[in-house]
């Protein structure tokens, strides 16, 4: 009788089912897929599901395939032209700026499209925080009216007011009225 050998180990195939491995972990070795690192030449296993991994894992190939992937003269123009877009830059125009109608606490009406916009021109009219005496910072300025409004918008009302300032909802109307 011809004895048969594993096609992976080289070992006795024993069982007379099996035509080319010894054992399953042979058969398990012999199916993985492989691929060839780009940078340093090596073959490495990766699954054909696999659509991060791109080179045989060492530091050295990562950092060469990042670099290569991404040169940094192409990021810097890249990031000057999201500056200088109407849509993504800092502009009213901007994709995410909304419709906003303030009023301050001393009865005086806003208008205006873009809040962080509209902050950083009107620093001054900020309210005084009565815990630290200093005025409120742009950030907390904005995220407070940003709760105001959508407590307004989902009829909460859990708090009315910020510091006096309130958030005027329009009911989608152009002039502010609503007709009872």
């Amino acid at each position: 009788m011809l004895e048969k050998h594993c096609i992976v180990c080289g070992g006795l195939i024993k069982n007379r089912r099996n035509k080319k491995f010894c054992s399953y972990e042979c058969a398990g070795l012999y199916r993985q897929n492989y691929a060839i690192c780009p940078i340093c030449g090596k073959k490495f296993k990766k699954s054909p599901s696999d659509i991060s991994t791109h080179t045989c894992g060492s530091a050295e190939c990562k950092k060469a395939f990042r670099s290569s992937r991404t040169p940094p003269e192409r990021i810097l123009p890249a990031h000057e032209k999201i500056k200088t877009n109407p849509n993504t830059g800092h502009f009213e125009t901007h994709h995410g700026a909304v419709e906003w109608h303030l009023m301050s606490p001393e009865g005086k009406e806003y208008r205006f499209k873009n809040l962080v916009l509209w902050i950083e021109k009107n620093e001054d009219l900020l309210p005084m925080s009565t815990r630290t005496g200093k005025k409120v910072s742009n950030r907390t300025f904005f995220r407070e009216m940003q709760r105001l409004k959508s407590d307004n918008e989902k009829y909460t009302h859990s708090r009315d007011d910020y510091h006096g300032w309130r958030v005027i909802k329009d009911f989608g109307k152009e002039d502010g009225t609503d007709d009872d």
